[in-house]
């Protein structure tokens, strides 16, 4: 049957190598043993972190990339509804408008993000990847928005935070939303530069950055 180590390394190699059936069976079987749901995800995460490391020193390429955020979202599919239990019985009332900048297309850790504000009763709405800023702002203004929420991983999207921030003050709504950033090129100290209120390193620092903006 194999530790919870092993069977949650194997789970990560499974992601690493792209292979979508053995992800999916190995997530099956961490959950149906009852491992905690967050150390599942951690894998999991960890795994994607590995790719993404091998894409930039170019031992990975793009097919690979795809491959194995296939197999990350085959595990994935099973471990939402788990973080999303109880989330019915919280009250919603803080509203969060969450995607990840325009230019760019990685949102996995944005659908992690996305599950986990749900689960913690939030109300929140994805508008996806590859998101004009005004399409942000129209949305905040739409559901009046508390928190607008926003990630890049790729260098050349990251001005489009500094974009927002600029096009929320034209807009007349910076006042009136938090603002917060993630995604692998977002930093604390870009974040501090540009005006943002927030800043989440990973999925569960994001949960933890909105709870505190909302009060």
């Amino acid at each position: 049957m194999g530790t919870k180590e092993e069977t949650l390394e194997a789970l990560k190699k499974s992601i690493v190598d792209g292979k979508a059936e053995d992800s999916l069976s190995l997530t099956q079987k961490a959950l149906v043993e009852g491992y905690p749901v967050l150390e599942t995800l951690g894998a999991m995460t960890s795994a994607m972190s590995i790719v993404g490391d091998l894409y930039a020193n170019k031992q990975y390429f793009l097919p690979n990339v795809l491959t194995s955020a296939n197999a990350f979202d085959k595990g994935f599919m099973l471990v939402q509804p788990k973080l999303l239990e109880g989330a019915s019985k919280k009250s919603k009332t803080h509203k969060v408008v969450i995607g990840v900048c325009e230019g760019d297309i990685h949102d996995i850790g944005k659908k992690i993000v996305v599950a986990m504000l749900r689960g913690g009763g939030f109300e929140v709405h994805d508008l996806g990847r590859d998101v004009p800023n005004s399409d942000f702002v129209e949305m905040a203004k739409k559901v009046n928005a508390d928190i607008v929420a926003q990630s890049a991983l790729m260098s050349t999207s990251i001005t489009e935070m500094r974009d927002f921030v600029n096009l929320a003050k034209e807009e007349g709504i910076r006042d009136k939303v938090k603002y917060m950033i993630g995604g692998g090129s977002a930093t604390m100290e870009f974040g501090q530069v540009i005006g943002a209120d927030g800043y989440g390193k990973t999925a569960q620092d994001a949960v933890h950055v909105a709870e505190k903006l909302t009060g």
